[in-house]
């Protein structure tokens, strides 16, 4: 029986933990995965059995709408030649596309037409986030947005997206529920083993990995370091690209807190990852106050927990449905002040670092992948018999 799959997503595969954790799943109930993906520098081509397939094109880091845009119409085009291509010698039984953006699911018109079935992964609505993304509140660019989600969700023939919050969001303007179901961006607790080696060693060092944008609240993190009595005991490692990169290293120098704070701006793979965060003892997932933040499950999170790194975040709607104040270190970012004094406490409370560190190697085994995985492979699985 023919069980092959596409994945298609514009991001780095390698560097992407929920697409390859859903490739893996699928390898293991079966499936042949092939995966379309943006430009990677090593020119790799496979992964554990996985087939990846990059275009010639790596991802717009900057902040231009209009670059943004074209940045998409490229990948899109690329994709609808290469999907087509593909299914001829392939006939894929299921596209699995991964937004943003959503229509990039158009991509898959001729194998649709010709029976495959396709699902869409919703990692973040799209009018929210680029509302957020370019501080625009356009009601015209708005509608549009919204019009665009809207045929795409209708031309999918399953919808997942990564959490309760998301779907519900989704479920206000798309009323078809029977399409839409959640599979969870869990960490791969494997992939991320509890430090049993957990300590302080008289200094506070932080670390933060991921995108590289003002969304993303690292300026208040170094303003918070920058007003520290004793900064001196404290190292913050940041770890990622993005179209923030400039103005990062500018404040890093701003604040004259060269010797503090280093900034390793790379994107490193998913399995390079835990080697670097367990020489941590923090993990820190700042964000500003916005609505796209609203909604997200950060996977960062998950992962610091998982290893044992008590985590300061925000207290956002998600993030507070499923973690309570006695299992992270909530600040307040509309208040600047607020983490400075968490900073200060945890440096003078040392006892209460390593609190949340034995109760995480509980916590860490209340969300994990595994779940999600047999979800996520009933779902394919039932694509597999529809007809």
């Amino acid at each position: 029986m023919n069980k092959n799959i596409l994945m298609v997503g514009y991001s780095n595969f390698f560097s992407d933990s929920r697409i390859i954790r859903e490739a893996e799943a699928a390898v293991e109930g079966g499936f042949s995965v092939d995966v379309i993906t943006l430009f990677d520098e090593k020119r790799r081509k496979n992964y554990k059995q996985i087939n990846v397939i990059s275009v010639n094109q790596k991802k717009y880091r900057g902040d231009s709408k209009l670059v943004y845009t074209f940045a998409y119409l490229e990948f899109f085009l690329r994709c609808f030649f290469l999907v087509t291509y593909l299914y001829i010698i392939k006939k894929y039984r299921i596209i699995h596309v991964n937004n943003i953006p959503d229509w990039i699911v158009f991509a898959t018109l001729v194998p649709k037409l010709f029976g495959s079935k396709i699902l869409l992964d919703i990692h973040d609505p799209l009018s929210i986030t680029y509302s957020t993304k370019f501080n625009s509140s356009n009601r015209i660019i708005k509608k549009l947005l919204n019009m665009i989600e809207m045929f795409s969700w209708h031309f999918s023939d399953r919808i997942i997206t990564v959490n309760e919050v998301v779907l519900k969001e989704l479920t206000i303007r798309y009323k078809n529920k029977s399409k839409l179901k959640v599979i969870s961006n869990y960490v791969d607790t494997e992939k991320f083993p509890y430090n049993e080696d957990y300590n302080l060693n008289g200094k506070l060092k932080l670390i933060y990995h991921g995108t590289i944008a003002e969304r993303f609240g690292l300026d208040d993190v170094l303003l918070a370091i920058n007003n520290l009595k004793n900064k001196e005991v404290v190292h913050f490692l940041i770890i990622g690209t993005g179209d923030y990169e400039k103005i990062l290293k500018n404040k890093i120098n701003k604040y004259n807190l060269d010797k503090i704070v280093t900034f390793d701006n790379n994107a490193y793979d998913v399995d390079e990852l835990n080697g670097i965060i367990r020489d941590y003892n923090v993990g820190i997932v700042p964000y500003k106050n916005l609505l796209s933040t609203e909604f997200i499950l950060p996977l960062k999170l998950q992962e610091y927990i998982s290893v044992g790194l008590p985590v300061i975040t925000i207290k956002s709607k998600t993030i507070e449905s499923y973690y309570t104040e006695s299992e992270l270190f909530y600040y307040d970012n509309k208040n600047s002040a607020s983490l400075t004094k968490l900073l200060e406490r945890l440096l003078t409370q040392n006892e209460l670092l390593y609190e949340k560190y034995k109760h995480y190697g509980f916590l860490r085994n209340k969300y994990t992948w595994n779940e999600e995985k047999k979800n996520y492979l009933n779902i394919l699985t039932e694509l597999m018999g529809a007809r």
